[in-house]
């Protein structure tokens, strides 16, 4: 088994209960309860859309939360291996950056959307956060929470609009 160094017993934020099995939260800080609400909204948005997808055999994604920018894992005396998938969150940059609520939960989303679908083209990736954003607001389009630079390489890369 491994562990997470310094991480906390529990977070006080809670996930929608349709993927509260497949969404573990783990932390070295505590989580606000703005960005909390956010968790638990993109949650709720993730489960609908694996419900419209009727996608089944959903593993389960590591969430770690975490307010510097490193994360360290201890393995146990009698671990020779391990293998761990998992999003990292460095929650003291939004905070520090004063980041919009958009932008928080595209940074949650965009990871859990390469996690979810085992997307690691950039293109893919942005049609997918997209599709779940919408389920936000339907009138998000990219624009609202990417800076116009990225827009042109996604739309280099073979993004076009739907």
């Amino acid at each position: 088994m491994v562990t997470l160094k310094n991480a906390l017993k529990e977070l006080s934020v809670k996930v929608d209960e349709r993927v509260a099995s497949n969404i573990k939260l783990f932390g070295t800080t505590e989580i606000d309860e703005n960005i909390g609400e956010l968790i638990y909204l993109i949650s709720t948005k993730l489960a609908d859309q694996f419900e419209y997808e009727n996608k089944l055999d959903i593993p389960t994604c590591n969430c770690i939360f975490t307010d510097s920018n490193e994360v360290t894992f201890v393995l146990d005396s009698n671990e020779d291996a391990c293998y761990i998938r998992f999003c990292v969150y460095p929650i003291h940059k939004w905070t520090r950056n004063n980041l919009s609520k958009i932008k928080i939960m595209v940074n949650l989303l965009e990871e859990l959307c390469r996690f979810y679908w085992n997307l690691e083209d950039e293109v893919q990736v942005s049609y997918k956060l997209l599709e779940i954003m919408k389920r936000v607001n339907q009138r998000l389009e990219l624009e609202h929470f990417y800076d116009p630079d990225y827009i042109e390489h996604l739309y280099n890369l073979g993004y076009k609009s739907k």
